[in-house]
């Protein structure tokens, strides 16, 4: 049977949790490659995926490799996918089993080579632990749903409808055919997977489904506004690659709506770096956002411009205290939407 969908879960020290991620995807069956990436763990990770193998050769397989990062694990997925399509799923998060069906069925209708999309775009929720309230990101405003589609046919992307890796699922022949792949050994690495590959992209589908549980009550997450903090210089790091992945004369060739999304995105992802340099209060938190503002003026100008001049780049670059607080009562805001 041919594969319609590789799930990579890269697991670090996942022996406590990554069970429930392997489990929320059997109800897919054998139309699943589900690939389980043992980076490098010093717990019984590696011998829980080796379990799940086991029982389940149809259509579980295990890479057991040193440790390289989040990024060394989808790197493998790209290198090795036995599936049309790809998606990422991290060892402390979920897939859900009507959605995960919906997605599958999807994806037999675009199984054909003829039909394959290039990205299919699918709902997810913020998941604290059976919350039924989970704040749920839906683009059915955004995108046409029930057939293919090109990027000038979407609305208008609002800054609460920003991608995130779990909305996304890929043509896996797409990025090794352009030869993509993640740095290693980094955090924040997801921002790079879900920008580069977006001008590649020319057939679209919608799936009006919450496929993905994303947990946001776990500990010591990237995402935690401290560990954001502390790690704050491979944070700037990745935005100021992400953001250089394109020129402003690429992203001028790009349908309108890709283009104004691309530059709202990157010019977001600054933002968010400013109001992680408000909250830290540290010359080095600053010296770092600012640092990553003059990169980017290097690699392009007219990148440099087209972002400063964006709302977001606007937002970040309000001058005084009262910028500042304006700029941070809205991050509060926003956080707190998702419960973060």
């Amino acid at each position: 049977m041919e594969k319609l969908l590789t799930v990579v879960v890269p697991c670090y020290n996942s022996e406590a949790y990554m069970a429930g991620a392997i489990e929320s995807l059997l109800p897919g069956g054998e139309a699943l490659d589900v690939l389980i990436v043992d980076d490098g763990s010093t717990d019984g990770t590696g011998a829980v995926a080796d379990r799940y193998a086991a029982a389940h050769p149809e259509m579980i397989r295990v890479i057991h490799q040193p440790n390289g990062g989040h990024g060394a694990g989808i790197n493998r997925c790209i290198e090795t996918a036995q599936g049309i399509y790809m998606k990422v799923l991290d060892s402390d998060d979920r897939l859900d089993e009507h959605g995960l069906k919906a997605l599958l069925a999807l994806l037999a209708e675009h199984a054909d080579p003829d039909r394959q999309a290039d990205l299919v775009v699918s709902d997810y929720v913020y998941d604290r632990g059976g919350d039924s309230d989970g704040f749920r990101i839906s683009y059915n405003r955004v995108m046409p749903s029930e057939r293919l589609f090109g990027w000038e046919e979407c609305g208008r992307f609002p800054s609460t409808k920003q991608f995130m890796i779990h909305a996304l699922t890929y043509r896996a022949a797409l990025l090794r055919e352009h030869g993509f792949a993640l740095p290693e050994h980094s955090f924040y690495e997801d921002n790079l997977y879900i920008y580069k590959p977006l001008p590649w992209t020319r057939k679209i589908r919608y799936l009006h489904e919450a496929v993905y549980k994303y947990n946001i009550g776990r500990g010591g997450q990237s995402v935690d506004e401290q560990n954001m903090i502390r790690r704050m210089k491979e944070y700037a790091g990745m935005i100021t690659q992400m953001a250089c992945s394109w020129k402003m004369a690429d992203l001028e060739k790009l349908p309108a709506r890709l283009r104004s999304y691309m530059i709202n995105n990157a010019a977001g992802q600054l933002l968010n770096l400013a109001c992680l340099a408000a909250v830290a209060k540290t010359q080095e938190a600053e010296a770092l956002r600012e640092q990553a503002w003059r990169d980017i003026r290097a690699y392009d100008e007219a990148l440099y411009r087209a972002l400063w001049k964006s709302m977001p780049g606007r937002l970040s670059h309000m001058p005084g205290r009262p910028g500042d607080l304006l700029m941070l009562t809205g991050y509060r805001i926003g956080r707190r939407l998702i419960h973060f």
